[in-house]
């Protein structure tokens, strides 16, 4: 390994990617010279939409070298919302043409403020036949400034004409050891940690997910469970606390949103973005 991938690897940027050396170094390298045409091929949970808006991140930095992860340009990245990079998803069961013809749209417009402009196809494997090989003439031809990412779980699925396309990264399933390390990194402790890495299956979004408030949620579903003992009273017990916690949990969610949002907001009219685009 490279002076070059060893700094990759230890970049605050990509530190967060947890597990995934090999593709960690390949996306790294790519930063100073992107290809046009990306295949991020992994289990969902493996980190693949996060490693694809730090690639964005890296691409959109407007810092020598790239990909600083502190400038407004990176952190908006990361939060998909650069108005440079476009992230893409199905609506509904599959990705169609229309859904397509506008990424395509996209994909021909001048970065708005990046010298690249970056689009993310998650569950790429999910567009029909004809919306992929609508894509397939643009993978071909490619628009100068803009770099595509394709995300999927499933490569096989995927025509090959678009995955000949594409430089392909793979990801691998997660270690028990991984995911622990990032959650006993995040400040839980490492028995809860362990109990978290089984109850999500090997998923690292999963398992974050279970420290914040839907493990509360968690827990309370859990605890109606084993008191649940045939009686209708018991049930009756049981709705009211699960109709509760789920309250409590939403209420958390929606005031995290909105704080969110706030700041969003607020780093949008900083931008002085126009109407349209913000």
């Amino acid at each position: 390994m490279g002076a070059g991938e060893i700094e990759t690897l230890t970049s605050p940027l990509w530190a967060a990617i947890i597990g995934q050396e090999r593709a960690v170094a390949l996306l790294g390298r790519s930063a100073t010279a992107p290809g046009h045409a990306y295949l991020l091929a992994g289990a969902q949970g493996t980190g693949t939409l996060d490693a694809a808006r730090r690639l964005a991140a890296c691409l959109v930095c407007p810092t020598d070298p790239p990909g600083c992860g502190d400038c407004t340009a990176c952190r908006r990245a990361l939060r998909g919302a650069h108005p440079d990079v476009i992230e893409v998803e199905p609506e509904g069961t599959f990705i169609v043409v229309s859904q397509i013809a506008e990424v395509i749209k996209e994909a021909f417009r001048a970065p708005f403020e990046a010298e690249r402009k970056v689009i993310i196809v998650s569950d790429a494997d999910r567009m029909n036949e004809t919306a992929a090989n609508k894509l397939l003439k643009t993978l071909e031809e490619p628009a100068e400034r803009t770099h595509f990412v394709l995300l999927t779980d499933a490569p096989d699925e995927l025509l090959p004409t678009v995955r000949s396309r594409c430089q392909r990264i793979d990801f691998t399933a997660l270690s028990a050891d991984d995911l622990v390390g990032a959650l006993t990194a995040g400040g839980l402790d490492e028995a809860e940690a362990r109990r978290l890495v089984r109850l999500s299956a090997g998923r690292v979004d999963r398992a974050r997910a279970l420290a914040g408030p839907l493990g509360t949620l968690h827990g309370e579903v859990t605890a109606v469970m084993r008191m649940l003992d045939g009686r209708g009273g018991t049930v009756a017990g049981a709705v009211q606390t699960l109709t509760e916690a789920i309250a409590a949990t939403n209420s958390a969610l929606e005031a995290t949103q909105k704080e969110q949002a706030k700041a969003l907001e607020a780093e949008v009219k900083a931008s002085g973005y126009p109407d349209r685009l913000a």
